[in-house]
């Protein structure tokens, strides 16, 4: 298994936010992370890539222990993290943005092979290479956030709200997206809100409310579950 999480306990001061949270990613597989807003969804993955430390509880990573770690240590080992919001530096260029994710590789010439694949990869990034990052659509920007991830080399990738804010045209972009990672064989753990679309391209889920998963399973079986798509399906 490339990532296990078991019995982790997350808190911001004396708040609990998650209470005993267990899930697994495998190799090459795409996990969905369903639940409304405050279900503890952003601080697991904070708590995954070294962004906080949890209460209890443990990180696995391809069968090291890693909580505790920091978060360029955990980049080192293969986990890279899109957060919610994108976060690219507005005032650098896409070049640039692209050039961070792989702050930690010293081999030049392949991380300008790397380059040139997010280039085939994301052709409108090679277009506006030259562009400040702050001027590029909400689309476009999380292509960037995904190609300054994927710099890293990493075997799983963290996705946090990759739809959140964007038009369903441009959904259907980051959909293609996570679809395209999937076929390259890197392991996703996707957070979404808009479940319809994190379970139309996951292999399994985890329903979260409240800070407890309350259901696994396959994804297709988690969609068709009559009480998650009264809350999150819109049926």
């Amino acid at each position: 298994m490339l990532l296990e999480v078991t019995d982790l306990v997350c808190k911001y001061k004396s708040a609990v936010a998650l209470k005993g949270v267990s899930c697994k990613v495998g190799e090459g597989e795409v996990v969905a992370l369903v639940g409304a807003n405050g279900a503890g969804k952003t601080t697991l993955l904070r708590a995954l890539s070294g962004l906080m430390n949890p209460a209890a509880g443990h990180i696995s990573f391809s069968g090291q222990r890693i909580d505790g770690h920091r978060p360029h240590e955990i980049v080192k080992l293969g986990m890279a993290h899109v957060p919610e919001g994108r976060m690219v530096i507005a005032t650098m260029s896409v070049l640039d943005n692209i050039k961070m994710g792989a702050y930690l590789r010293k081999d030049s010439r392949q991380v300008q092979t790397d380059i040139d694949k997010m280039y085939e990869y994301f052709p409108v990034l090679k277009e506006r290479r030259n562009q400040s990052a702050g001027s590029l659509s909400g689309g476009e920007q999380q292509m960037l956030a995904v190609a300054r991830a994927l710099m890293s080399s990493p075997r799983l990738v963290l996705m946090d709200e990759p739809s959140m804010g964007l038009s369903p045209k441009l959904v259907e972009t980051v959909r293609d997206i996570v679809v395209s990672m999937h076929e390259r064989g890197l392991g996703i753990l996707l957070v979404e809100q808009n479940a319809v679309m994190a379970l139309s391209v996951a292999d399994r889920a985890y329903v979260l409310e409240v800070g407890k998963v309350v259901l696994e399973g396959e994804a297709q079986a988690i969609a068709q579950d009559e009480g998650v798509r009264r809350a999150y399906l819109g049926g």
